[in-house]
């Protein structure tokens, strides 16, 4: 009640310091030193590709088989090498949500986190979970701490994450 959100997604990082947000929501290993956080789920990854693909290609096929698609990042490269060794990346990207939309244009497999591949209906999940060791934190200035909307909207934020938390660590059923 009585809480003006305004929502930012960016990838980016907010200066909680300088009081670019008064709250973030984050992906991080670890919460930086000087904000006061909570670590609230691990947010589970997968490989995905569009039915299409998958049927064309073969559901039992190795991932070598596939075309892929990663993120310009050695961490995505490394990731690809490691799960499809000899495996032909025809596509890099920049954002997830470019991720998702080329994945689904059957344009290669990629990695998704899963509540954004599980619930789309034109994704398959492909193999098993991958955990790249990220969490998903509410993190705030330590200034901010004994702020009414701000300790309302991080209760708000864990209880709605707790709710959800199968969702986000990929443990509910993948569809199809």
């Amino acid at each position: 009640p009585d809480i003006e959100l305004e929502l930012t997604t960016t990838p980016s990082i907010v200066n909680l310091t300088q009081r670019e947000a008064d709250v973030a929501v984050r992906l991080a290993g670890d919460a930086p030193e000087h904000l006061l956080g909570s670590k609230l789920a691990r947010v589970g990854l997968a490989i995905y590709g569009s039915r299409a693909l998958v049927e064309e290609v073969g559901v039992h096929a190795p991932y070598s088989a596939f075309p892929w698609l990663g993120f310009d990042s050695a961490g995505s490269r490394s990731l690809i090498e490691r799960e499809a060794p000899g495996a032909t990346v025809v596509m890099r990207l920049d954002t997830m949500e470019s991720m998702v939309r080329a994945v689904e244009a059957g344009l290669g497999l990629g990695m998704i986190p899963c509540v954004r591949g599980d619930a789309s209906p034109g994704l398959r999940r492909v193999g098993a979970l991958l955990f790249p060791g990220r969490h998903l934190w509410v993190l705030t200035h330590p200034e901010l701490r004994g702020s009414a909307r701000v300790r309302a909207f991080t209760q708000y934020m864990r209880t709605i994450i707790k709710r959800d938390r199968d969702l986000l660590e990929g443990q509910r059923p993948a569809v199809g």
